[in-house]
């Protein structure tokens, strides 16, 4: 995927089934315009039509499509490890309950009183791939990127 990519080039290349999910879930306005917008943006805002559309998808593609739509728009913040470390994350993350903590989020216009524990586990795990090693224990950081 490339910075160039849109939504309706994502569209076009999933399954029939994933299509009729996307048009039953979005509206037939919002989802014409957003298949226009593309997939990497240079906000980080995610509108709840985008987290719909990848709902709809098969986990692997979601992930692959949310993992690369990160990477791509952090830029040259990301080295390689930096990189791997996002692409293990969103591995072993449970992306569509991630996606839908964001959902809830982006639809209700606030944060939940407690953040789902996957939502939680993506920020802290995105804190330590950008290098930001949080020290939340009060012990040393030598897990962090900057401490090697």
């Amino acid at each position: 995927m490339d910075v160039g990519v849109t939504w309706q080039d994502v569209f076009d290349i999933v399954t029939s089934t994933e299509q009729a999910c996307v048009t039953a879930e979005i509206d037939g306005g919002d989802l014409q315009a957003m298949l226009g917008w593309t997939v990497v943006k240079e906000s980080d805002v995610v509108e709840a039509s985008e987290l719909r559309f990848l709902l709809c998808l098969e986990p692997h593609r979601a992930r692959d499509i949310y993992s690369s739509a990160i990477i791509l728009s952090m830029g040259d913040a990301l080295d390689e490890e930096g990189q791997g470390c996002v692409r293990d994350l969103t591995a072993t993350i449970d992306v569509p309950a991630l996606l839908e903590a964001f959902l809830e989020i982006e639809t209700s216009g606030t944060m939940p009183g407690l953040p789902s524990p996957v939502a939680l586990e993506f920020t802290l795990g995105m804190a330590e791939c950008v290098g930001f090693g949080l020290d939340l224990l009060g012990g040393d950081d030598s897990g962090s990127k900057d401490s090697e």
